[in-house]
């Protein structure tokens, strides 16, 4: 019976962690934040900018990665196979802000705000693993929020977040800390 209730609770962690999985979740996160950005340059267009350099070109990676087998698994749960998909990531995150000091200054400021977590998750990952899932579904919790203008999603956020750190935590793929951590992060787009 023990090992039924584990097998069911496993089975269910891993669903939530594919729902509200890093990969689906950060393409969201980039549609509202061109459209929330005060932008020179029109949002169709700074929504395909951002989602060719900052999404599109390290999930290309990403998968070419996973294919030769230099990421063993989805949630790229060994530390040191993250650091080559997160470089890849921070140099394409620097070129779409270089391309934005020309096209749309008055952008910049707010895509730091979200974009400044995840290069302090970039640094954190050279010396300890932090919950990459904790971190962006609290970003995109908040760009939700901040999208919609509406103080219930908070509340269902919270719950959310409850249930991706419960399901992290049960498929072992990081501790308290870790989780804790990923979380501040996330919330540092607020300050």
């Amino acid at each position: 019976m023990k090992r039924k209730i584990g097998d069911l609770t496993r089975v269910i962690s891993t669903i939530i962690s594919r729902i509200f999985d890093p990969i689906w979740e950060s393409l969201i996160i980039l549609f509202l934040l061109s459209q929330l950005a005060k932008s020179e340059f029109p949002k169709g267009s700074l929504f395909l900018l951002s989602f060719f350099l900052v999404y599109l070109i390290p999930w290309l990676f990403f998968h070419y990665q996973l294919k030769k087998g230099k990421i063993s698994d989805w949630d790229i749960t060994k530390r040191e196979e993250r650091i080559s998909f997160y470089s890849v990531s921070k140099v394409t995150i620097l070129i779409f802000f270089s391309i934005l000091f020309f096209l749309s200054p008055k952008s910049i400021p707010f895509y730091l705000k979200f974009l400044i977590p995840f290069l302090i998750f970039y640094l954190l990952t050279f010396f300890n693993k932090v919950s990459g899932h904790m971190i962006t579904n609290t970003l995109f919790i908040l760009s939700i929020y901040f999208y919609t203008g509406k103080s219930d999603i908070l509340y269902i956020g919270i719950i959310i977040l409850l249930l991706v750190a419960l399901s992290r935590f049960n498929l072992k793929k990081h501790t308290l800390p870790q989780l804790i951590i990923g979380t501040g992060l996330g919330l540092l787009a607020l300050i």
